[in-house]
C-alpha cells in the first residue's frame, strides 16, 4: 500500500471511531412516553404567571419525534398533532399544530417547544400561537 493510501485508510478509520466514541459520550435523550405537568405563561403576557396542563404523547425513533402536544383552554382540552420533532443530544425541539374547536369559527394553534431533560423531567421553553398571536411560555413535566 502506498504511503497516500495508509494516510486515507487512517483518516477514515480515526473518523469512524471518533464518531462511535461521540454517540457513546454524547447520546440523544430519548423522550418516548407520556409526560404530563405545567406551562407557565411568561412576563409580559395577558395570561402571564398563570398554569395551564399540558400534556406531551411523544415517540422517539432514533433522532425523530412524533405524537400529539395536549393543552387545555380553561376547562377545553384540545390535541394538536406533532408535525416536526427532533432530539439532539440532551435537548428537543417539537412543533406541532391544529384546530382549538372552543371558539366559532375554530382558530389555528401552533406550538412549538424547545426542552432539554433526563427520564425522570423535561423542561424548557415555548411558542403557542393562535391565530397569528404568539404566546410565550416555560414549561415543565414528569412522565405518567
Amino acid at each position: 500500500m502506498t504511503k497516500m493510501k495508509t494516510s486515507a485508510v487512517v483518516v477514515l478509520l480515526f473518523g469512524i471511531l471518533s464518531s462511535v466514541v461521540a454517540c457513546a459520550l454524547f447520546p440523544t435523550i430519548d423522550v418516548t412516553g407520556t409526560w404530563t405537568g405545567l406551562l407557565t405563561w411568561a412576563e409580559g403576557d395577558p395570561l402571564a404567571g398563570f398554569t395551564s396542563p399540558i400534556t406531551l404523547v411523544l415517540v422517539q425513533e432514533e433522532k425523530t419525534i412524533t405524537g400529539e402536544v395536549q393543552l387545555a383552554s380553561g376547562l377545553t382540552y384540545f390535541t394538536l398533532t406533532i408535525d416536526s420533532g427532533k432530539a439532539q443530544g440532551e435537548s428537543f425541539t417539537i412543533s406541532a399544530s391544529g384546530q382549538y374547536e372552543g371558539v366559532s369559527p375554530p382558530a389555528a394553534v401552533t406550538v412549538s417547544i424547545q426542552g432539554t431533560g433526563d427520564e425522570t423531567q423535561l423542561s424548557g421553553t415555548g411558542t403557542q400561537t393562535i391565530d397569528g398571536v404568539p404566546h410565550n411560555f416555560t414549561w415543565q413535566v414528569s412522565p405518567v
